[in-house]
């Protein structure tokens, strides 16, 4: 099944509903993307939520879900996304949006695998750069970093502690180290 034939089956179903509920539909559905349009998404989103219970075609399971994962309801966003790609697996931008929306939720796995597999299907270069930030993004987050802490304790006896060595010639690597008057031990 492709989305073709999913908008069909949903248009089937429209064309059995009265037409008052038809007009109401309509007027919920422009008043809804007006909001999506001006950016709105959170005013939007439940008229999508009313209008899907009664009909839901691609183009609103799209907007359903971009509308969702902009007002943070990611995990709608995910099931939308996934209720279409197993409509039609080709829509390479719905799962992009998938991707982005499991690595919103930190499911970097996840996210990899779907970037992925739009790279395979030689996308255009922007979108080719697009994917390889969301990979790099990716690999930051997954980044794992290995932290050390060394603390010890104990009593060292030092019996020179108020004086300086008692040659004045130290063999050193590289050569002799000649100390001053000054450096030598004082009684």
């Amino acid at each position: 099944v492709d989305f073709r034939t999913a908008n069909q089956e949903a248009i089937e179903k429209l064309r059995k509903l009265p037409p008052e509920k038809v007009a109401e539909l309509d007027a919920k559905l422009a008043e809804a993307l007006t909001l999506y349009y001006d950016g709105k998404f959170a005013e939007a989103l439940p008229i999508f939520k009313m209008i899907s219970a009664d009909v839901e075609t691609m183009d609103i399971s799209w907007w359903l879900g971009t509308s969702a994962m902009n007002t943070g309801e990611t995990r709608l966003a995910v099931e939308k996304f996934r209720e279409m790609l197993a409509i039609d697996p080709k829509l390479h931008r719905v799962r992009l949006e998938l991707a982005a929306a499991y690595f919103q939720l930190k499911r970097y796995d996840d996210a990899r695998r779907e970037a992925l597999i739009v790279k395979e299907a030689r996308p255009p270069e922007a979108v080719l750069r697009n994917i390889d930030r969301l990979l790099a993004a990716i690999a930051e987050s997954t980044k794992t970093l290995h932290w050390n802490a060394r603390f010890s304790q104990g009593i060292q006896w030092d019996s020179n502690v108020s004086s300086g060595p008692n040659q004045q010639n130290l063999n050193v690597t590289g050569g002799t180290l000649t100390l001053g008057d000054d450096s030598k031990e004082v009684s």
